[in-house]
């Protein structure tokens, strides 16, 4: 009960302590921007560094690096030592526990799932992860049911099958307050790093301490390292994380990390922190994304193409109207003093919050998609640009993904490496239940494809989405969690795709699938005589989405998709095939 009381009077305090004045309002949504050159040694070694790096002068980086090293010392970040017992990392390689428990989702995880952060009511309800290498093995993590522990389960089977390879145990005098987890992956050499903020359970604040961790895919090859310890009065909470270790080798690969810097008593925030490091989190580089402001709800990614990095974020100088700014830079003004600019990516005039970031990292496509308020209705929004830059005059603002009756919220978008396409999941609120939500498009612009994932319990996290490569295509996956158990789907259980003989056809083409009328199996053959985005689906007589065979980008050639409908029902179904301006729709038949 006091527990109880004492979280109720710090939601109380962050809610009144941030009121703003006009004049404060407007000059947030309209920050000036004025570039003030850095001149100092640290900004004239970074660029140099950075240059160095495209251009592929490893003399030069590495001399550069070592001089940053020793002489901007203050350009690094300074936490808590790292103690034996700080972090254990178990590992498990249990065998795989898979029950089907409703037809098409399985079971990852029988247990309770860590929800809501314990003290944070404006926790953004991200416990629950879900990444991918580019050979096509997932990764789900998670905190379990008392926050103590992240637990990391692998599938190489296209989500078929999970097994726990290990967990991540905190302090024993703490909690992990959250955590995000990134998957990276240079020339097959992958990593899983993870930002996870840790609070002494003693004293239920918001005093959290930042901490770098990252394995390898069997849980080994453990390295730890603290990015902030707790300051007086302060604390940081709330990480996202992401690399660009698919565009660059091992040696190049750099990480990217924002979280909030807040009142360790209220949770109110003061800044929008962004931390990188250069050398797989031995030390990490600190600048500030956005001051002043209690931002919140954060998350990032970067834009080869455009060389720049994003923070996405959430203010509430009026409570009842939140707003989504984003935040960004380009990687060589990082740490040198120059300012973030900034981008309103939603309308101003609405209420609007728990937003995500995506890039298409084979167009430069930037999208954000978010939950908008109208008063009691909820409704998931999407605003996007064609490479992120430039004003608001560049981006198409609040397009409608769904705006069905009843709440919509809690989304996630996700841009995978080089697979060309855009892939959300969210959650639709009902009585006693919740629906997890599908989509998928190679555009914002064209998000769809509409695919219940779950209708059977109530949803306790935000839920993740992945793409991943199955077979000589991709697909996507969603992991979510209820009451009492972690749960996934993925489309591949449908279906598996493979090429044909090694001649390139002269044109598109889509044949007959075999054998038709079929039980419950079918082959559909195709062509595709130059490379790029391939869109291969199935439909019901109503139009619905039933299936993604492909959804991403093939190479030239004859290819072969196997189609097992076992969890449809007899009927007529469509197959739609969508290339580079070439479209072909044929039926078939399926009769159990």
């Amino acid at each position: 009960m006091k527990r109880s009381i004492f979280l109720f009077l710090i939601m109380l305090i962050a809610s009144t302590v941030f009121s703003q004045s006009s004049d404060m309002i407007r000059k947030e949504a309209s920050t000036d921007y004025v570039y003030k050159p850095d001149n100092s040694l640290y900004a004239k070694l970074w660029q140099k560094q950075v240059d160095a790096r495209k251009s592929g002068d490893m003399e030069t980086y590495n001399n550069v690096s070592k001089q940053i090293t020793e002489n901007c010392a203050d350009k690094f970040t300074s936490g808590e030592p790292v103690t034996a017992d700080m972090f254990r990392v178990i590992n498990h390689q249990q065998p795989p526990f898979t029950p089907d428990v409703w037809g098409s989702d399985i079971t990852v995880y029988a247990n309770a799932v860590g929800g809501t952060s314990v003290g944070n009511p404006t926790a953004f309800n991200r416990n629950v992860r879900l990444g991918a290498d580019t050979l096509g093995n997932q990764y789900a993590s998670f905190l379990s049911g008392n926050k103590d522990t992240i637990i990391v389960f692998k599938s190489t089977n296209q989500g078929a099958a999970w097994t726990r390879i290990f967990s991540v145990l905190g302090s024993g005098a703490g909690y992990i307050h959250s955590f995000d987890m990134h998957v990276t992956d240079s020339l097959s050499s992958f990593r899983l790093g993870f930002a996870i903020t840790i609070i002494n359970d003693a004293d239920p604040t918001y005093a959290g301490s930042m901490y770098w961790l990252s394995v390898d895919q069997s849980g080994t090859a453990i390295s730890v390292t603290p990015v902030v310890g707790t300051a007086s009065g302060r604390g940081y909470i709330s990480p996202a994380l992401v690399s660009d270790g698919f565009t660059w080798s091992a040696g190049l690969t750099y990480w990217y990390m924002t979280y909030q810097n807040v009142d360790a008593t209220t949770g109110v925030g003061t800044q929008a922190l962004l931390a990188w490091s250069t050398n797989w989190g031995r030390t990490w580089l600190l600048d500030t994304a956005r001051n002043t402001f209690n931002d919140y709800e954060l998350d990032i990614d970067y834009n080869f193409g455009g060389d720049s990095i994003y923070v996405l974020l959430t203010n509430n100088l009026t409570t009842t109207n939140e707003n989504l700014r984003l935040m960004y830079n380009a990687l060589g003004n990082l740490g040198t003093g120059v300012a973030f600019k900034q981008v309103n990516p939603a309308n101003a005039a609405d209420h609007d919050r728990l937003g995500t970031v995506a890039m298409n990292r084979t167009t430069n496509e930037i999208a954000v998609l978010y939950t908008k308020f109208t008063g009691t209705n909820q409704d998931i929004r999407v605003s996007y640009s064609p490479d992120g830059t430039g004003p608001i005059g560049r981006w198409t603002v609040d397009q409608t993904v769904s705006g069905l009756p009843g709440n919509e919220n809690n989304s996630t978008i996700k841009g995978q490496d080089r697979q060309g396409a855009f892939r959300l999941a969210f959650v639709s609120q009902g009585s006693g239940f919740d629906t997890v939500v599908y989509m998928s498009g190679f555009t914002a612009a064209t998000l769809s494809g509409r695919t219940v994932v779950n209708t059977n319990s109530v949803v306790n996290n935000a839920p993740d989405v992945v793409g991943y490569r199955s077979g000589a295509g991709f697909d996507g996956g969603v992991l979510y969690s209820g009451t009492s158990a972690l749960y996934y789907d993925g489309s591949p259980l449908l279906t598996g795709v493979e090429p044909v003989g090694g001649v390139i056809p002269s044109s598109f083409a889509l044949q007959q699938n075999y054998p038709n009328p079929f039980n419950p199996a079918t082959t559909i053959k195709f062509s595709v005589p130059k490379s790029g985005i391939v869109l291969l689906k199935v439909y019901d007589v109503a139009g619905r989405e039933v299936a993604s065979l492909i959804s991403g980008e093939l190479i030239a050639g004859n290819y072969k998709a196997e189609f097992n409908a076992s969890q449809l029902g007899s009927g007529v179904y469509f197959y739609k095939l969508v290339a580079d301006g070439f479209t072909e729709t044929k039926k078939m038949i399926l009769i159990k």
